[in-house]
């Protein structure tokens, strides 16, 4: 079984771990501490002490959670006064915002409280464009297009131009290609 950590069952154990904190030489600590405290000890509860701001931490973003749902809660409940008013006066406009924004508060509780999934994942958006090359013979306009597409000849643009262009040619898309001919 392992030996408790002599620091945190010390009886200035606060003293101790404000004094840390507060970054007095572990020299200094061990010294001031009765009964004495090794630095190595105070080396090793250092780990102790940031366990104990993190869950502290924790506990304070829980309670401002739980502060937030509670505001959230007191909205749907304005919110569904206002709906009852609206049905009651038969103004349909009215009722149909606040339906509206206690669906929302709602998806707002679930997404706090974590019983409603946020769907994740990848968004790509593609933006193609068709450029017409009309002299096929003078290379100036393919390196004036080139340069554009990469950015000014790009290393790094180039790379990821070459992996897109790597998934395009694996991916199962319907891809058409037209063919330009030269104007004579």
């Amino acid at each position: 079984m392992a030996k408790p950590c002599g620091v945190c069952t010390h009886k200035d154990v606060d003293r101790i771990n404000q004094n840390t904190i507060a970054q007095i030489p572990l020299r200094a600590i061990a010294a001031s501490s009765d009964p004495h405290v090794s630095i190595g000890a105070l080396h090793r509860h250092k780990d102790h002490i940031r366990e104990l701001i993190a869950e502290q931490r924790a506990g304070v973003r829980a309670e401002r959670g739980m502060n937030l749902i509670s505001r959230v809660e007191k909205i749907i409940e304005e919110a569904e006064a206002i709906l009852k008013a609206a049905k009651s006066s038969k103004d349909l406009r009215c009722a149909i915002l606040a339906l509206s924004a206690i669906g929302k508060q709602l998806e707002l509780i679930g997404k706090l409280s974590g019983g409603l999934s946020q769907v994740g994942g990848l968004t790509v958006n593609l933006t193609t464009h068709n450029t017409t090359i009309t002299n096929y013979n003078d290379d100036s306009e393919i390196a004036i297009l080139v340069s554009e597409a990469t950015r000014g000849f790009d290393p790094s643009e180039i790379e990821r131009l070459k992996a897109l262009a790597a998934c395009t040619t694996h991916a199962a898309l319907d891809v058409t290609t037209t063919k330009q001919t030269p104007k004579n």
